[in-house]
């Protein structure tokens, strides 16, 4: 049994990556120190956090059960990490921890201002072809009441299973209702808040919060591993909202979006681009500060265990970031040009390196072809010798033997 149990929730979008790429990528050393993370990928928590809302895929019902299983088994201290845990109601956390059994739970939620995270959520969705312009994602979000609507939509939905979550939005946004649903689970005392620096703080300083509140000593750790999310340009996103809406029937699959709109096309075509930092409109901006001044209001009276500063919550409107809403055509148009540039070398590049593979592997077969076969096996002269010698020793017994059987038989009678 676990001594002790890490669950980490999220939000999405809050340096989880770079928390879970560096941890994941110690795991030896970790597990010398009594640490496990388990699991054969990093990603079968993101299964562990589906089955946790409900999902009912043989998949990941599958890794649920096996990662709960090794952190029982663990008698150290265990990690269960994925943002998307935050969307549990408080019944399905309650659930979680009941099948972790009488381990010490330490919940902890990583936090930032909302003016940053709704850029990048959007993006997100954006890179997963789930999401329209940024002023459109933004406008339904803050639509008056809609906020409400998904809390009682969570509530209902731990009684009727309905499945109203979504991936992003304020299902995982809303900072204060995930409080509220994992302390129900798990009791205040066992969660804690991590706030996410603002621009310009020490860029270990995540980490640094992350050790303090996981006791995790990070002594000789190499953080260079730790890989974080990594951002669209102003333009490259509003060039992508012109390619979401032509995507045909075979793109319809999450997984065959991930591997080729969010990987292929977002971070290895358009990510390299660089270019201007995403930014929400100033009306945006606006309505977000009276959001932000709630919720900070609320998490002050539940006195939340929180290490960092609340005020980090509160969002500063940045000038130079940029509302791709304001991209124009030719700023699109110059961003597609380079992007089909380099799509062009990808093919070109694979068909050369295929066409290589092909030649190899021709030359290979000749090769082999060309090589004549060996020789049947023969026997040594004097072992052949001697078996013709044995047989027909065999046939002159056989014959002797004959005959004396005759004789004998003949004179009894």
């Amino acid at each position: 049994m676990a001594a002790r149990t890490i669950i980490h929730i999220g939000l999405p979008k809050t340096g989880t990556t770079y928390l879970q790429t560096a941890m994941w990528s110690h795991r030896r050393d970790l597990r010398e120190r009594g640490w496990l993370y388990p699991g054969g990928d990093r990603m079968h928590h993101f299964h562990l956090a589906r089955s946790v809302a409900g999902d009912r895929g043989e998949k990941s019902r599958r890794l649920h059960h096996e990662l709960v299983a090794a952190a029982r088994e663990w008698d150290g201290t265990a990690l269960l990490s994925h943002e998307f845990l935050c969307r549990a109601t408080a019944a399905q956390a309650a659930a979680l921890l009941d099948e972790l059994g009488p381990t010490e739970v330490t919940v902890v939620v990583t936090a930032r201002d909302y003016e940053r995270q709704f850029a990048a959520v959007w993006q997100e969705a954006l890179k997963m072809g789930n999401a329209p312009g940024l002023g459109r994602f933004m406008d339904a979000l803050l639509a008056p009441g809609h906020q409400e609507e998904v809390r009682r939509a969570h509530e209902q939905d731990a009684v009727s299973g309905s499945g109203v979550r979504q991936a992003w939005g304020w299902s995982t946004q809303d900072l204060a209702a995930v409080m509220q649903r994992w302390t129900a689970a798990a009791g205040t005392d066992r969660v804690r808040l991590v706030t996410v620096p603002q621009p310009g703080a020490p860029r270990t300083l995540l980490w640094d919060r992350w050790c303090a509140v996981t006791g995790l000593d990070d002594s000789d750790l190499d953080l260079r591993t730790a890989t974080a999310n990594e951002s669209l340009g102003a333009v490259q996103a509003a060039l992508l909202t012109h390619v979401v809406p032509q995507l045909t029937d075979e793109f319809s699959d999450a997984t065959v979006r991930h591997r080729w709109l969010r990987q292929y096309l977002g971070h290895t075509v358009l990510v390299p681009q660089g270019g201007e930092r995403i930014g929400l409109a100033e009306r945006h901006s606006a309505t977000l500060a009276e959001r932000s001044d709630a919720l900070l209001e609320e998490l002050r009276a539940a006195a939340y265990d929180v290490t960092g500063d609340l005020e980090e919550l509160r969002p500063v409107h940045r000038s130079d970031l940029r509302d791709p809403d304001t991209v124009g055509e030719g700023e699109a148009l110059a961003a597609a040009a380079q992007a089909i540039e380099q799509m062009v070398r990808d093919v070109r590049d694979t068909t050369y390196r295929a066409r290589e593979a092909r030649a190899e592997a021709t030359a290979a077969h000749e090769a082999l072809a060309a090589v004549p076969p060996p020789p049947p096996p023969s026997l040594p002269r004097r072992l052949a010798s001697r078996v013709r010698r044995r047989v027909a020793s065999g046939a002159t017994t056989g014959s002797k033997s004959g005959s004396t059987t005759g004789s004998t038989t003949g004179g009894s009678r």
